[in-house]
């Protein structure tokens, strides 16, 4: 970061506590004296607004319950530091001086690694490491992703050996220290971001071990929208989209009716309307919804076959976190599957569709072309039946509908949402919606290539299974997206535009703190985290 840009986060981060801490200081600084249920530890190593306020009133919302409050963050983020302390948080912990007052521990780390470092060190066996409960291959694997902006990773290479090893040292000594801090405070109720993450990870997985109430969070896709999951050590990979299967069957006996279709469809309206502003991600913004005809010309797909898209990830961000893949990794099934189709599938048009949201993360990270484009580039060009729709396509995602017959993902949510369509979705992996009823789930990969080698003759979907994918989607996506517009409005900018710290950001309306604990999300959010062990809050039951 240059000086200059440094100043201007700066400046943008300091403007923004000063309109909060005149807005909102006087409520949010009162005390609460009756706090007899133990800690409830939000784990927050962000310096964003957008999540540090909300962690913030988290906080505050289980101090009313009863809590003493506690936020992890970092001694570097001095705004996340004066917004907990603007809200009255009783006990702030800057994990790198707690990781420094602990750091004997170290001195065993070496032991340890070698204990569980596999002889023959492959991503398949990484996958696998674990200590004391938590999955600190995975984690690593994921931190080294992430760093190097690949979803690939050979760790036969040097440096991204090294890499990985690193933060598998880090990972195991996040577990270490996470150990002390659960001994030393009554953590009852922790929330947490990127929980598959260093030292997010040891932290989470560390309470789930020793049975604290853990809760995963995230931003929805809809404006103002927050998602919660809770967690057991059994259910740690599920996504936080995802329904339990314990609340999939109870809920697919509701039977679907016109109010469930119509909102539905609103919700998809608010996704795909280029000119929206109910998209988080501003995936479809300035895109174009095009006839089936248009779409075909535009890409060159013949007529007369049918259609199919491999659905690529965002290989490096996230990449372990959820459920397992038949493949080694979100870019190996890339490459084999497009290897795959372009040497044998010639009956079939072929599209490979670019993550949009790489437009925005590569955009961030200062990435000039895709991580796909780069895997991709030994098997290029392609032949004539496989074409590639990249980010920065004029076609909006919603004229896909009405032209594809197949969706391919390892566990994206078009496997969910295609299905409405009547549109058949080939899964490579599980962690969201495996099992429910309206996909194809291979069970290996010789099972899957045979798939996609007859997949002209996958028969359509039933009727009965486009209604078990709409009625997931409405519980899924329009239900477990808790609105907090009451209290916690968001404000959001276009991809383009997205040029500061502040540029996505929520304002706290509440005026005291009656009026904060009255809020309608308040209360539905803090009675579910504080009363209730269902793992998912769905707003709409």
């Amino acid at each position: 970061m240059t000086d200059a840009a440094y100043r201007k986060k700066k400046q943008d981060l300091d403007q923004d506590f000063k309109e909060l801490s005149n807005t909102s200081s006087t409520w949010a600084s009162q005390k609460i004296y009756s706090k007899s249920k133990g800690y409830y530890a939000v784990i927050s190593f962000s310096n964003l607004p957008f999540f540090v306020k909300f962690h913030a009133i988290t906080c505050k919302a289980m101090e009313l319950r009863g809590y003493q409050s506690m936020a992890i963050t970092v001694s570097g983020n001095h705004y996340a530091r004066k917004v907990f302390k603007l809200f009255g948080v009783d006990t702030v912990i800057l994990w790198d001086e707690y990781c420094t007052k602990h750091i004997a521990v170290r001195n065993t780390i070496e032991g340890i690694i070698k204990s569980i470092l596999p002889a023959d060190l492959t991503i398949e066996a990484a996958i696998e490491m674990n200590y004391h409960g938590v999955d600190v291959g995975k984690h690593a694997l994921s931190m080294t992703c992430r760093k190097r902006i690949e979803g690939r990773l050979i760790l036969t290479d040097t440096i991204t050996r090294e890499m990985f090893l690193h933060f598998l040292e880090e990972a195991v000594f996040s577990v270490l220290v996470s150990e002390k801090l659960f001994d030393e405070y009554p953590i009852k109720k922790q929330l947490i971001r990127d929980s598959g993450y260093v030292p997010n990870g040891g932290i989470f997985e560390v309470g789930l071990e020793q049975g604290v109430d853990s809760v995963v969070v995230e931003f929805g896709q809809k404006k103002s929208s927050w998602i919660f999951k809770r967690h057991t050590k059994h259910t740690k990979s599920r996504h936080y989209f995802s329904l339990s299967e314990s609340t999939w069957e109870n809920l697919k006996q509701v039977p679907l009716t016109d109010q469930m279709k119509k909102a539905v469809d609103k919700e998809i309206s608010g996704r795909y309307n280029p000119i929206s502003d109910e998209d988080t991600r501003r995936l479809q913004s300035g895109k174009v919804i095009k006839s089936k005809e248009e779409v075909q010309k535009q890409l060159g797909l013949d007529p007369n076959k049918k259609t199919a898209v491999i659905f690529s990830h965002v290989a490096w961000d996230a990449t372990f976190f959820y459920g397992k893949c038949l493949f080694t990794d979100y870019e190996d099934w890339l490459f084999q599957t497009v290897e795959f189709v372009n040497k044998n599938c010639p009956h079939i048009n072929w599209i490979v569709k670019v993550h949009p949201y790489n437009a925005f993360k590569l955009q961030r990270e200062s990435i000039k072309t895709t991580s796909e484009e780069r895997l991709l580039a030994s098997l290029m060009p392609f032949e004539k039946h496989v074409v590639m729709m990249m980010p920065d396509t004029d076609i909006n995602s919603q004229s896909l509908f009405n032209v594809i017959d197949f969706a391919l993902t390892v566990n994206g949510s078009v496997g969910f949402e295609y299905p409405m369509f009547g549109i058949n979705a080939i899964l490579a992996g599980t962690g969201r919606y495996e099992g429910f009823g309206f996909t194809i789930e291979p069970q290996s990969r010789e099972e899957y290539f045979e798939q996609l080698k007859n997949i002209h003759q996958i028969p359509a979907l039933s009727d009965s299974q486009k209604a078990l994918a709409l009625k997931h989607y409405y519980y899924a996506i329009v239900g477990k997206q808790v609105m907090f517009e009451d209290v916690a409005p968001m404000s959001l900018l276009k991809l383009h535009e997205a040029d500061s710290s502040v540029h996505n950001n929520i304002s706290i309306t509440a005026s005291s703190l009656e009026d904060f604990k009255t809020k309608k999300s308040i209360q539905l959010w803090s009675a579910w985290m504080d009363e209730e062990k269902t793992p998912d809050l769905i707003n709409i039951l």
